[in-house]
């Protein structure tokens, strides 16, 4: 079995012009059942590793890429 993790970023609404959310983007990521289990392991390695001032139990596309 296979598994979909999908998720978006930027939403402008019916507002395309909008300057501060110009692009929508979709992403996804397929992983076989057997590569779950060590996919969240990897990913709760990496948050653990991420210098913040709050715990990362969300990755957010908006606050990866401006610090």
């Amino acid at each position: 079995m296979l598994f979909c993790y999908v998720d978006e970023a930027g939403n402008t609404g019916r507002r395309l012009d909008d300057p501060v959310q110009p692009v929508h983007l979709i992403a996804a990521v397929i992983v076989r059942e057997d590569r779950v289990r060590r996919m969240t392991e990897r990913l709760d390695y990496l948050a653990s590793q991420a210098t913040t001032w709050y715990p990362v139990v969300e990755y957010h596309g908006y606050e990866l890429f401006h610090g």
